[in-house]
């Protein structure tokens, strides 16, 4: 029988690696957000004219007008549009690439609440193939490389079956793309695992979502600066992010202790 001080050590490595695990997640989405803006940036900058019309000006404009083309496209064909922004959310998703993010603030600044049930169900799909992947085709490099999370991910679902797939998808203990590599070996069925994450992962799309849609227009910042940007809507949406995680996290503990102590 594990001793209280082994679980303690295990949870202190399990929190060590979540924290490790987000920082590397932040450090390469920082990393290939700002490499696709400084190359679309650099592109727009360097085929500006050299005379004539200010540059600044003439930057601002092509921004805007490639926003209004976007937003016209979408109000013109919004099937298609909603269909190519799910497949690409599927396979980034699906491939664990680090981008999630970003497409989803850019889901909701386009598509508005729109974007909730597009993200929620895409983003299960991609997660769905992972998991498959892992369980059909991978299940040996995944069972290596996150051993040590699989101990703890399998004991807390003989625990708690599929409530603990709803609580991990609402609490970062692990990282994203761990969990639906993880869970693939794990026995639960697929059908579970799908309602289960998509359940899971509601409220923190919401909360993206609407962080999502309080982004002003290119127009609205070239007309009245960068300060646009600073807003109460915007600010509670980023507090809204950065803080429901922990509120959730919370809320999961406290039920988990209350059912211990009924037991």
């Amino acid at each position: 029988m594990p001793s209280p001080e082994n679980d303690a050590t295990q949870a202190d490595h399990q929190k060590n690696d979540s924290v490790t695990a987000r920082r590397n997640i932040a450090v390469k989405l920082s990393l290939a957000a700002t490499i696709i803006l400084l190359i679309l940036l650099s592109n727009l900058w360097f085929s500006a004219p050299s005379t004539g019309e200010d540059k600044s000006n003439w930057f601002w404009n092509e921004i805007d007008n490639a926003e209004t083309a976007l937003r016209d496209g979408y109000a013109k064909r919004p099937a298609l549009y909603l269909s190519i922004a799910f497949v690409i959310y599927v396979v980034a998703v699906g491939l664990s690439l680090p981008i999630s993010t970003l497409l989803s603030l850019s889901y909701a600044w386009l598509f508005q609440w729109t974007a909730v049930p597009l993200l929620n169900v895409a983003a299960t799909c991609g997660a769905t193939i992972a998991f498959l992947s892992a369980r059909y085709l991978f299940r040996d490099w995944v069972q290596n490389r996150f051993g040590k999370h699989l101990i703890a991910i399998n004991n807390g679902f003989k625990k708690e079956g599929a409530y603990y797939v709803v609580s991990l998808r609402m609490v970062a203990l692990f990282p994203f793309f761990v969990v639906n590599l993880v869970l693939g070996l794990v026995p639960i069925k697929t059908r579970t695992y799908f309602f289960a994450t998509m359940i899971g992962m509601l409220p923190l799309n919401v909360a993206f979502v609407y962080f999502g849609m309080q982004i002003p227009s290119v127009s609205e910042v070239a007309e009245n600066g960068i300060g646009s940007l600073i807003s109460f809507p915007v600010i509670f949406g980023i507090a809204l992010v950065g803080v429901l995680p922990t509120l959730l996290k919370w809320w999961v503990l406290r039920k988990d202790d209350n059912d211990e102590s009924i037991r």
